[in-house]
């Protein structure tokens, strides 16, 4: 089975290869439009927090401001009262 860190160290291993064997050439990157553009560096730009996380997921009430996959939304936008206008 493959791991997170083997894929994360080909990454980083594949972008030496693209800069030329250059760490500082990695850092530099402005290829953006690169899938493996955040990864380069051999880490996980947004690392899973694990448990926890699918917890509050499972456990928050909509008016929490979480979508049904803990995705956070902004408040729905409230009808002006008369008071306002």
């Amino acid at each position: 089975m493959t791991t997170k860190s083997a894929i994360l160290k080909a990454v980083r291993a594949k972008c030496l290869d693209c800069s030329g064997g250059s760490a500082q050439e990695v850092a530099l990157c402005g290829s953006g439009n690169c899938a493996l553009h955040a990864f380069r560096f051999g880490r996980d730009p947004s690392p899973s927090r694990g448990a926890p996380k699918a917890l509050a997921r499972k456990n928050a009430r909509p008016d929490e401001g979480l979508d049904a996959v803990g995705v956070r939304v902004p408040p729905p936008a409230s009808a002006p009262s008369q008071m306002e206008v």
